[in-house]
């Protein structure tokens, strides 16, 4: 009899994510043809009028409504630091755009790749990301960039490991892009991104490895729902070499991924 009863739960738990990740998906290219309207309407009216601050307010409207979708529940800690700051987070998976982009007027940096990829190189694309190429020669263009963007009065958010992990520890920091917030003047805000589970950081949530995109988007849309905690630690003020600038902000959250989950 038990043996049959987990059976039964199995194939009831089965046909929920089922059922789950088909709504959602349904939701999903509603909220995709949606942006992509608005975003159309915007380009025809560019020409006439300003359209700048509209586009700002639309993508981040999109992120933030698209993390519903996706069943991501965001609890911010903290607060963000007044424009132009470089953001510097640790990085777990493609969803840190949304979670990030519908929290944050900002611009990202993100590998080339990402261009690329069904639904999400669009929405990268659309929160006008800055796509580095592999290489010195990638590094330096992109640092004009952000040096640009940031003088300009914009934020810009950059994952310094690298790559994902499964967040579990956050990876060295690379220094090199943070030469840009000393150039602009501009403040560094680390921020830790923590994908919450009862036992440690959600099974679901990391992107590594040689996962697909859309293998990935289809575990997520499946589960009920994702706790995400986003921590703004203090902003970094003083320091004028990158290389402690990356230490600082490595160190900052660190301490915020080895420290239990804030709960309400």
């Amino acid at each position: 009899m038990p043996r049959t009863t987990s059976t039964a739960s199995r194939a009831f738990d089965h046909s929920r994510r089922a059922i789950r990740r088909l709504y959602r998906l349904v939701f999903l290219l509603v909220h995709a043809v949606v942006g992509m309207l608005l975003q159309f309407g915007l380009l025809l009216i560019s020409p006439f009028v300003s359209t700048g601050r509209a586009e700002q307010a639309v993508t981040r409207w999109w992120q933030g409504r698209l993390c519903r979708v996706l069943g991501l529940q965001i609890k911010v800690v903290g607060e963000p630091a007044a424009p132009p700051v470089m953001v510097a987070a640790n990085h777990i998976s493609w969803l840190d755009i949304p979670v990030l982009g519908g929290a944050l007027p900002v611009h990202f940096l993100s590998k080339s790749e990402v261009r690329a990829w069904p639904l999400v190189g669009w929405m990268a694309t659309m929160a006008g990301t800055i796509y580095i190429e592999r290489g010195a020669h990638g590094a330096k263009g992109v640092s004009s960039s952000m040096i640009e963007r940031l003088q300009a009065g914009r934020s810009v958010v950059f994952f310094p490991e690298g790559t994902t992990t499964d967040g579990t520890s956050v990876r060295r920091f690379l220094p090199r892009l943070f030469s840009a917030a000393v150039e602009a003047d501009a403040v560094v805000q680390p921020v830790a991104i923590r994908y919450v589970h009862h036992d440690g950081p959600h099974p679901c949530a990391p992107f590594i490895e040689d996962e697909m995109i859309g293998t990935h988007l289809i575990k997520v849309l499946g589960e009920r729902l994702i706790e995400v905690e986003l921590t703004f630690c203090p902003p970094i003020c003083g320091a004028t070499e990158r290389r402690r600038i990356a230490e600082l902000a490595r160190q900052a959250i660190s301490g915020i991924v080895d420290s239990p989950p804030v709960r309400a």
